[in-house]
């Protein structure tokens, strides 16, 4: 099996963009669904006290895997997308092995420090130690979530995108249909269960699609093994450092709030935060998915690079602006219906949240070059410089404006981080807008300003009624300009067109024959 190492034509390669973002983007709202339904069950049979647990046991165990996972999840897939793209049977084969040696000796280690220090984190976790053989237990878990984690980056490498999509269906299905029938039998003592045997299947599953993959059978000693081993660990520990640093702003900010604000304050953020990532999150899990091993695959190519970073920040950027024109406009309503009136406060800061969401849209592909590159200590400096960035803004603006100051902190961070990013890009492979994507994004930013400025000027009704205009005019834009990238001959414009609306929709005219029909 071999990947692409060629330019792809541009309809070839939008098309692809396209397939993997709704294949993976409908996955992620089945699994949403799916993890809805379990918490609201759970906390039915469990009660409060059983969902403490139940995250409390989930979080050390995943803190844990993060440590002694060393980012090998995600930067194993730029080594395995590159050895498919050589075509080179032995390479494939090595590669792979070394990716297996290493999830295990690490994912053994994780599991013995998780079952030793037991008793510790029992007494600092809890103040007790009679969870102390619980999380013994759960060190088992925390194996089967580094070797799952393993496979992943196999099938993700291959880029084998459905059966992603599969395994986080398959995994989100377990969490119910495992979860509840333990919790309804045996309440609380079924959580470390639970979450061993859902761990287990898990892991169960990831190899019976990772084994479809065919794996060259080769020859690779230790000394061998260390060597390959070095470039994919200095981007793992990259990785690991950037979700480290990305975790302890995360926390430091909530502690902020909390000093200069109140504990009601940092649920405004929190719950503000989390309605602007809820259509992020998708697209650019997508980006993750497949566009990082293609990238990766042509990291020696900077023209096919350049081309890719643009087609896919086009394609994102055409995905998300419907999306982030309702949430601006109605997102005065989301708020309270997702959570409560009470939580009227955090619709100012979701609309400063849901600008800067779209500058990651526009960043994150470029971001995406130095990891595809291997660049692990200039992508570790530029989060680090971020983030730093990001707490000083935190810590500046909240003072002065009060909570309203922490939105505005994370869209300042975001601006700076982009004008920085592409610098860098710029630097490594002279990287430059494309006229298409310039013309876009121009229109992208226009259009999110404009429906800002509404929500800032205008009372509500007023706000809402032209901001379903622009959100309206934007769906119909976006649709066709996805339409003028794939062609009309792709299937899904195809199954669209077969409704009049949709033809209309879609800017395609009648053949010939029916119009005169």
């Amino acid at each position: 099996m071999t990947l692409n190492r060629t330019v792809e034509k541009p309809q070839a390669s939008y098309r692809q963009i396209l397939k993997s973002s709704l294949i993976l983007g409908g996955a992620q709202a089945i699994v949403m669904v799916l993890e809805l339904v379990r918490v609201k069950f759970a906390a039915i049979l469990i009660g409060p006290v059983g969902i403490g647990l139940y995250g409390t046991f989930q979080s050390t165990s995943s803190m844990l895997q993060t440590f002694f996972g060393l980012g090998l999840r995600e930067s194993a897939v730029r080594n395995v997308a590159l050895a498919f793209a050589t075509g080179d049977e032995q390479e494939i084969g090595k590669t792979i092995r070394t990716l297996r040696r290493l999830v295990w000796i690490t994912g053994v280690a994780g599991a013995m420090a998780m079952a030793l220090g037991a008793p510790w984190l029992s007494e600092w976790t809890f103040g007790e130690s009679a969870y102390a053989p619980d999380l013994a237990l759960m060190g088992l878990a925390l194996l089967c979530m580094n070797l799952r984690k393993g496979q992943m980056a196999l099938i993700q490498g291959a880029r084998r995108v459905a059966d992603l999509a599969r395994l986080k269906i398959a995994g989100a299905a377990l969490g119910v249909g495992v979860t509840l029938p333990l919790y309804w039998q045996l309440g609380l003592r079924g959580i470390v269960p639970a979450l061993l045997t859902v761990a287990a299947a898990e892991l169960l599953i990831s190899w019976l699609y990772a084994r479809r993959i065919p794996v060259p059978e080769v020859t690779l000693g230790w000394r061998e093994t260390v060597r390959r081993s070095g470039g994919m660990v200095r981007l793992g520990l990259a990785f690991m450092w950037t979700s480290l640093l990305l975790a302890a702003v995360g926390y430091l900010v909530r502690v902020l709030i909390i000093r200069v604000e109140n504990l009601e304050s940092v649920g405004l953020y929190a719950a503000a935060f989390a309605v602007s990532g809820l259509l992020i999150r998708a697209v650019m899990q997508a980006m993750q998915t497949d566009y990082y091993p293609r990238l990766s695959a042509v990291s020696d190519q900077p023209a096919a690079m350049r081309a890719l970073v643009n087609e896919q920040t086009e394609v994102g950027m055409l995905l998300t602006l419907p999306g982030l024109l309702a949430l601006l406009t109605l997102g005065q309503w989301l708020i309270p219906l997702l959570y409560s009136a009470e939580f009227g406060g955090a619709v100012p800061l979701l609309y400063w949240f849901a600008i800067g969401s779209a500058l990651k849209v526009i960043v994150w592909p470029m971001a995406y070059i130095l990891i595809a590159m291997g660049r692990a200590r200039d992508y570790s400096l530029l989060e680090m410089v971020s983030q730093c960035v990001h707490f000083g803004l935190v810590a500046l603006l909240l003072a002065q404006f009060g909570l309203i100051g922490v939105a505005i902190a994370f869209f300042a961070h975001l601006l700076l981080h982009a004008l920085m990013v592409w610098a860098v890009a710029g630097r490594l492979i002279e990287f430059r807008w494309s006229p298409n994507a310039t013309r876009l994004a121009k229109a992208f930013l226009l259009l999110l300003v404009a429906t800002f400025a509404s929500a800032q000027l205008f009372p509500p009704t007023l706000h809402a009624l032209l901001g379903s205009m622009l959100t309206a005019g934007a769906a119909l834009f976006c649709l066709r300009a996805l339409v003028a990238r794939v062609g009309v001959e792709h299937r899904l414009v195809r199954g669209l067109c077969g409704f009049s609306w949709g033809r209309v929709a879609c800017g395609v005219p009648r053949p010939e024959r029916d119009a005169a029909d």
